[in-house]
């Protein structure tokens, strides 16, 4: 039934069910997430709450996303991107930026959204020099040339 999950849960896996494709299975050692949760299970997740059709048709509606949108080479720039080393969004996440008008902040130890939280002294080194490289550029130059 569709109300028991959170709205902004349904969302996200409506969007991973139809476009994005990436089905998060734990790995085999040393997770945080359940050994439960792998392929077949996230499959029939999808199904369960959009219908059979939904995977069937899953790596087709990928293929166009991914054409659209530049795949592993995403044609955008003014970005923050994060890579964290637990974070189990890792292997989709960026590994590198050759775009001067973005920047990647990259953390050992860190989790997923820690660089989305309220900023601390105790951040890591590379999230505050990240976060402030961005808040420059959204001030010196993305706001400005919008104007």
């Amino acid at each position: 039934s569709a109300d028991k999950w959170q709205p902004t849960s349904r969302a996200w896996r409506w969007q991973k069910c139809t476009q994005v494709a990436y089905l998060q299975s734990a790995p085999v050692s040393s997770a945080l997430r359940s050994p439960s949760l792998n392929l077949i299970s996230l499959i029939q997740e999808c199904n369960q709450m959009f219908g059979e059709e939904t995977t069937a048709e899953l790596a087709e509606t990928n293929r166009a996303f991914q054409k659209r949108f530049g795949g592993d080479h995403p044609r955008v720039d003014h970005v923050f991107y994060s890579q964290f080393s637990d974070d189990p969004w890792r292997e989709a996440g960026a590994h590198d930026v050759a775009d001067e008008a973005s920047c990647l902040a990259v953390c050992d130890g860190c989790g997923h959204c820690s660089d989305l939280r309220t900023p601390t002294n105790d951040d890591p080194a590379g999230v505050k020099a990240c976060r402030e490289k961005f808040e420059t550029l959204l001030a010196k130059k993305w706001l400005a040339s919008a104007a």
